[in-house]
């Protein structure tokens, strides 16, 4: 049965332009949205998240309102439950802008923010610490300090070191004075950071690595004699298989070891 299809195709532009036009009317999904940002908090260290113990919350609040009392910098910090929209960089660049972190509308501040989900950190800074928290510097805060106590002892201990970190960085007061070592020993919490989680880290892969190289090794030993017959494939024991490729090294090896010569007696002769 024969059916014409230029009618169809009369109607298909129209009807594919309706199809475009109401999926682009469609209201975007919120999780595409950038997540807001609040109000200026109050603290200095803002625990959106609830996850920071009172005390280490209460310590590092005094901390950081002493150090901007002693250098005008201001340090803020917060504590997020989950990773905000579209990503942490971009909200604490925001925040930072938005809650004009600095002193008196100034550009030496810096906002620290944590992410309980993901135990993400990130490190925003205003123009006049620019020279001191370079990138790379707080690439090693991050990655070297934060998040490894972040893995190890949670976010009451992640916050702690960030907090420290930076501080260090500045070179506060607080720090040269080893005041903030004193306080975080009375309070139970001296700095000291995790030690190196790469080996606990990555030993199920160097362990399932050598496991592997091992099989590889085998199998070319105990293959290599490896031959079908009537009663089906065959494979030479494994010490039978290393002597007789012993054996055939030692063959071959003889095999290259020069003729004995014989010397001429005689003159023109040639005769012996």
């Amino acid at each position: 049965m024969w059916i014409n299809s230029k009618p169809l195709l009369r109607y298909a532009g129209p009807v594919f332009g309706a199809i475009l036009s109401l999926c682009g009317s469609l209201p975007i999904s919120s999780a595409e949205e950038n997540s807001p940002i609040p109000p200026v908090p109050q603290e200095h260290l803002w625990d959106e998240s609830k996850a920071v113990d009172e005390t280490t919350r209460s310590l590092l609040e005094s901390i950081l309102l002493e150090h901007e009392h002693l250098t005008g910098q201001q340090i803020r910090a917060v504590i997020l439950k989950t990773t905000p929209s579209p990503n942490l960089e971009d909200w604490t660049h925001r925040a930072l802008v938005e809650w004009k972190v600095g002193n008196r509308g100034q550009t030496n501040g810096a906002l620290i923010a944590l992410t309980v989900s993901s135990r993400k950190a990130q490190i925003e800074t205003g123009f006049a610490l620019e020279s001191i928290l370079t990138p790379s510097k707080i690439t090693e805060i991050v990655s070297e300090r934060v998040q490894p106590e972040f893995k190890r002892k949670g976010p009451s201990a992640a916050a702690r070191v960030a907090v420290y970190s930076v501080l260090e960085a500045l070179e506060s007061p607080l720090i040269l004075s080893g005041k903030i070592d004193e306080t975080l020993e009375q309070n139970g919490m001296p700095y000291q950071l995790s030690e190196s989680t790469f080996l606990l880290d990555t030993w199920p892969f160097f362990l399932g690595l050598g496991i592997f190289l091992i099989l590889i090794v085998l199998v070319q030993i105990l293959s290599r004699e490896a031959h079908f017959t009537s009663r089906g494939w065959h494979r030479a024991p494994m010490l039978a298989s290393l002597l007789r490729s012993y054996s055939q090294k030692m063959k071959a090896l003889l095999s290259r070891q020069p003729a004995p010569q014989f010397q001429k007696l005689g003159g023109h002769s040639g005769q012996w």
